[in-house]
């Protein structure tokens, strides 16, 4: 049910994307994701922070001892390749409109997971409708800005009412609490970001877990 992601607050050394995982591996989770993305998604300030796709996928295939999920933008070679490691997959909201990638998920049998992060309530309503039409479509419930007051846990019961047991909650919330508050209201599957203990500028920074407050929750 609870879903650790790693996203790229590995920042690029690969280092640290193993200690991720191998500390993930003693926590009573059911997942783990890591972003798989383009070189061409890394532009300014997280330029850096690439990693070449085929060593994410050896990295994390060869380490994690849970559930491995991935967030991607294209579906190619690699991916197909790699596609038998693989328990799930995750689209950012931002890749809701990429119909290259879409068309292709379409034929997958592995759980598809679509954040609704930044999505207004037409996209939102189109999201609905394409979760609907697949058994393997999932929705995440995932607020735009960080702040509690943005949270809009009860949209969670409004999404059950369109799709039952297809929602899913990704916190983006600068308080951890709203990951306790969620469970109010029943999730299949809960998501939250994590970084290190290390005080760094990590591209998710306000509302990702320490490790080390993990066990805490």
């Amino acid at each position: 049910m609870i879903i650790a992601e790693i996203g790229i607050n590995h920042l690029g050394n690969i280092n640290t994307l193993k200690k991720y995982i191998l500390f993930l591996n003693k926590l009573k989770i059911e997942g783990i994701t890591i972003q798989i993305l383009s070189k061409s998604f890394f532009k300014g300030k997280i330029k850096k922070f690439y990693i070449k796709r085929d060593i994410l996928f050896k990295t994390i295939v060869r380490y994690s001892k849970k559930k491995i999920g991935i967030v991607t933008d294209k579906y190619d070679k690699l991916l197909i390749k790699n596609l038998k490691h693989i328990d799930f997959i995750k689209v950012l909201g931002s890749q809701i409109h990429n119909q290259n990638i879409l068309k292709r998920l379409k034929i997958v049998k592995k759980p598809i997971f679509f954040s609704n992060r930044g999505l207004n309530k037409k996209k939102e309503k189109e999201l609905i409708d394409l979760v609907k039409k697949k058994d393997n479509f999932y929705i995440v419930h995932t607020q735009l800005k960080t702040q509690k007051k943005f949270t809009n846990l009860k949209n969670l019961n409004f999404l059950k009412k369109k799709l039952k047991n297809k929602v899913c909650f990704g916190s983006h919330c600068d308080d951890s609490r709203v990951i306790i508050h969620s469970l109010k209201y029943k999730p299949k599957k809960i998501f939250f970001y994590i970084k290190d203990d290390k005080d760094m500028n990590y591209p998710d920074y306000s509302y990702a877990i320490p490790l080390s407050n993990l066990r805490k929750l």
